[in-house]
């Protein structure tokens, strides 16, 4: 049994949540005709088809403390003073990191340093590679029509109104509509014929 979530925000998808609870968006639940909808609760419950829920609440605790960090950086970063400092803390620790590095050769100790560097980074790639694998699941399902569109319809409405393209930064946990529309494009290109059709 699964609990629905609703989260406010104007994306396609919702953040991924661990556990029995699927997370759809207000934009979604509001906005989208029924049949898209559906295609988005099928996204969301791919989450949970990709990772048990043990495995799922794990791996969100542990990518805690990097979501507060990378949060806490993007707060931070460009403020005048306290951006300032940060920027000479972490060119002091990487040096520290070479010099350890060069002195004693690589070990699990460097892995360990460079994690609080990496982490803000590499936990948001993952999140979007994840949000791209869990649409192919939704494909398989039979919904990756349904899932295109909407997709192409969060293009059109930004198209309509004159708002320059996002750029994917470093730290977004979400992938752009336009690049999760490519991948779709390509994978119904394919594999034209999905094992399972819903019905509308």
């Amino acid at each position: 049994m699964y609990r629905i979530w609703i989260h406010e925000g104007p994306e396609a998808t919702a953040p991924p949540v661990a556990g029995s609870t699927i997370a759809v968006t207000s934009w979604a639940a509001l906005v989208l005709p029924a049949r898209n909808l559906e295609a988005v609760l099928a996204h969301e419950l791919a989450h949970r088809l990709a990772l048990p829920r043990p495995v799922s609440l794990i791996v969100c605790c542990l990518s805690i403390p990097a979501r507060l960090m990378g949060k806490a950086l993007r707060a931070t970063w460009r403020q005048p003073v306290v951006g300032f400092l940060l920027k000479v803390f972490f060119v002091i620790y990487a040096l520290g990191i070479i010099g350890i590095w060069a002195w004693w050769g690589f070990s699990y100790v460097i892995v360990f340093l460079l994690s609080p560097l990496a982490a803000p980074f590499v936990v948001p790639a993952a999140a979007r590679a994840s949000e791209m694998y869990v649409d192919r699941i939704a494909l398989d399902l039979g919904y990756g029509p349904a899932l295109a569109e909407v997709f192409t319809g969060r293009e059109y409405q930004r198209a309509q109104s004159w708002s320059a393209a996002p750029q994917q930064g470093l730290k977004d946990s979400q992938p752009l509509d336009s690049a999760r529309l490519r991948a779709l494009e390509r994978l119904l290109a394919s594999a034209p014929q999905a094992s399972h059709q819903p019905r509308y």
